[in-house]
């Protein structure tokens, strides 16, 4: 017989799906499970953190360059680590982040901070290149640089409005010069070489004679480089 001093603790033996702890009691065990709910309660009433909206902190620009130039358009983005970016030139692309498509060269080049570089710049380098950061298929931020490449100018035609250079004696004469550079090129017109009888892209002589007979020269000039000069004869009968 055991002494009257013993007491024996008798408890049930735990399920097998029931992790036992002799010093956990079923005090503990309740405040366990409030402490359970509560936690349950809070998962289901908080929302998953949003994350931060992608920003371009670049404003979009006009660059001047002259041809042979190297220059850089940049496209600073925050929150936009994981997220496509689009390079394009007047709507065509030119990079789906550091993919170059290939109808544009090596001259086009990217740098890991989205900054778009063009070496060798020419006249036709000239346009609206745009940066595009894609969140979804339907949502995206974008900004555009203007480029402008200057460049000496070129005389496109010369030529009058009826596609002749014999007129009769009293005829209406239309001459029109076009000419390509940036910036555009100011034309003046010489008759004979001598003097200035007009300016802008086309002149006009109402009644034409004998002493209008001759050559007319148009002259572009834009202060990049040498102007450009073309000359066309007349002849009146």
């Amino acid at each position: 017989m055991l002494p009257s001093f013993f007491s024996v603790l008798a408890y049930s033996a735990p399920s097998a799906n029931e992790d036992y702890d002799p010093e956990f009691g079923e005090d503990d065990k309740d405040m366990q499970n409030d402490n359970n709910d509560d936690y349950g309660d809070e998962d289901e009433g908080e929302d998953s953190p949003d994350l931060p909206e992608p920003t371009i902190n670049t404003v979009g620009q006009d660059f001047i360059a002259r041809e042979n130039e190297t220059v850089y358009l940049p496209c600073d983005a925050s929150n936009a680590d994981t997220l496509v970016t689009f390079w394009s030139k007047n709507g065509d692309y030119i990079f789906q982040d550091d993919i170059r498509f290939n109808n544009f060269g090596k001259n086009y080049q990217l740098f890991p901070n989205r900054t778009l570089v063009i070496k060798n710049v020419e006249a036709n380098y000239t346009g609206d290149y745009t940066c595009s950061v894609v969140s979804s298929e339907t949502s995206q931020i974008s900004i555009t640089h203007r480029l402008f490449v200057q460049s000496s100018p070129s005389i496109i035609s010369l030529e009058a409005a009826n596609n002749k250079t014999v007129y009769e004696h009293g005829e209406r004469l239309v001459l029109v010069c076009k000419a390509s550079g940036y910036p555009k090129p100011t034309i003046i017109w010489s008759f004979k070489g001598q003097g200035i009888v007009g300016e802008g892209d086309s002149i006009t002589i109402d009644n034409i004679s004998h002493t209008d007979a001759g050559s007319y020269q148009c002259l572009a000039d834009n202060k990049i480089g040498i102007p450009a000069h073309k000359a066309i004869r007349i002849s009146v009968v």
